[in-house]
């Protein structure tokens, strides 16, 4: 296919990607189906840990060759637990084409089977240069491109140089500089200064919409688990959105004796396929004896794409007796990049 593509008769959505060797510093290309979804684009591996992979990882940028030019750009790799929905989309896109790789795997095929799957294939995801968003940022100077001008930077090791873009921000009132440079302070363990920034910005929010909801919900992250603050239920509440909010608000209902309205909080979530409410409904349905409702939940976060819900499957297991499957899930766990699990078979 490599040829087709350099020749401009390529399949369609076909490219050559063109990656810098990491032992030799020249060149390297391969040819690669890029996927489009959700509005970002991915570049899966079928064949596994290839040499582009490695070249890839190492390179932290590409480039792509079709026969509309050729376009630069930087990688983000893709998590073990968010790869389902690429894969899935991968296979209905392209089987045909490298459906031998995936060894009876489809689009069709059961989330358990592609979580299974999904440290074999290698997932990236296509992101622009820093270049690029530096020279979009001198050009708009707006709260979208000092964002991800800002994390660029912060990516590239260059803090200082991001939390100016930040203050730049501040300074001309786009709220966004505040919850970025909280990252930052977090990030750097300034807990209180992070806390200061987000309070700041939801007091200056005069619209509240969406992004208002995720500074709350991140805020009530951030005091419950540093702190263990129960002043952070409200914040919880208004931000239920945020990827750790609702489980974070079943551990602050627990903690003050409200362990009903925890379940109902987070069954709420497992309703709504919130991946963080499986794990922590298995583990109060397990230290309440319901030990069989507790199975179903961990079984079904792993499905949903959490590894670390097959390695509490996997203790549940062995405290049945049933040690034959709960080897299958620690190795799954394992896989699926949980660290008590590794160090367990290690």
């Amino acid at each position: 296919m490599g040829w087709m593509v350099r020749r401009g008769v390529g399949l369609k959505g076909a490219a050559i990607l063109e990656v810098r060797g990491r032992k030799s510093g020249e060149p390297r290309t391969t040819p690669v189906n890029p996927l489009s979804l959700d509005g970002e684009r991915y570049l899966l591996a079928p064949r596994g840990e290839t040499e582009w992979v490695r070249n890839i990882r190492v390179a932290g940028e590409a480039a792509l060759i079709t026969r509309r030019g050729r376009e630069e750009f930087a990688v983000v790799e893709v998590t073990h637990g968010d790869k389902l929905p690429i894969i899935r989309a991968y296979l209905r896109e392209w089987a045909w084409e490298v459906g031998a790789f995936f060894e009876g795997l489809s689009a069709k095929s059961d989330d358990v089977d592609l979580m299974d799957a999904a440290p074999g294939f290698p997932v990236f995801q296509i992101t622009p240069r820093l270049d690029e968003l530096r020279e979009r940022w001198l050009r708009v100077r707006d709260g979208e491109s000092g964002m991800h001008y800002g994390r660029g930077l912060e990516a590239a090791g260059d803090a200082a140089a991001a939390e100016a873009v930040y203050e730049e921000l501040i300074a001309t009132d786009y709220l966004v500089g505040y919850y970025e440079l909280a990252w930052l302070r977090f990030r750097n363990e300034e807990v209180e200064a992070a806390l200061d920034l987000l309070r700041a910005c939801l007091r200056l929010d005069e619209s509240p919409d969406d992004f208002t909801s995720s500074i709350a919900g991140q805020l009530g992250h951030w005091m419950w688990d540093a702190t263990a603050d129960p002043d952070a239920e409200d914040l919880l509440r208004r931000g239920l959105e945020h990827p750790d909010a609702r489980a974070d608000l079943a551990h602050l209902l627990m903690a003050t004796n409200r362990a009903g309205e925890a379940e109902q909080v987070l069954r709420e979530g497992v309703t709504l396929g919130d991946k963080g409410s499986f794990i922590v409904l298995g583990n109060l349905l397990a230290r309440s004896d319901r030990e069989a409702e507790a199975e179903e939940m961990y079984r079904r976060g792993y499905a949903a794409g959490d590894a670390f819900s097959a390695y509490n499957l996997s203790l549940l297991l062995d405290d049945q007796g049933r040690g034959d499957e709960a080897d299958a899930w620690l190795i799954r766990a394992a896989n699926g990049g949980d660290q008590f699990a590794i160090d367990r078979l290690t």
